[in-house]
């Protein structure tokens, strides 16, 4: 098996950017980290490539990480550059993540105004496009409101 640090993209035993994200995914969910996360890796592919769906996917993993292992200040910049960039190539879904991820980091952060709005707009997009993250992100949302 190739080494993941390796720097070939060609040799990705992930396959690749998409490979690399899916298994930062993995490992993030499992609480496995191996090197430097793979979302960091497969950000510069999407970047070099100009594959701005990509970028925003990888933006928004990264910062779900860093929100998780760092913490909320170090990931909101990586959420907003991701909510930049989905919204001038008009991603939803990717649009939809990095509003739910600014929500969550302000509401640590104890910016709750801030985190309603992001998770009002979030929740919004999320049941446009119809995916099941709605339900989450709406019970999230009630939980805000209500600890008033």
């Amino acid at each position: 098996m190739e080494d993941v640090e390796s720097d070939d993209r060609s040799a990705s035993p992930a396959g690749g950017p998409d490979g690399l994200q899916e298994l930062g995914r993995l490992h993030h969910r499992s609480g496995i980290i191996i090197g430097p996360p793979n979302s960091w890796r497969a950000l510069g592919w999407y970047r070099d490539a100009g594959d701005v769906h990509g970028e925003a996917e990888a933006l928004n993993s990264r910062a779900a990480l860093l929100a998780d292992t760092v913490g909320p200040s170090q990931a909101l910049p990586g959420h907003r550059e991701a909510l930049t960039l989905a919204r001038r190539a008009r991603i939803r879904m990717e649009e939809a993540r990095a509003l739910e991820g600014i929500a969550r980091c302000l509401a640590v952060r104890g910016e709750r105004a801030g985190a309603l709005t992001a998770l009002a707009e979030a929740v919004t997009l999320y049941r446009r496009i119809g995916t099941p993250e709605a339900g989450r992100a709406a019970d999230l949302l009630k939980e805000l409101t209500a600890s008033r």
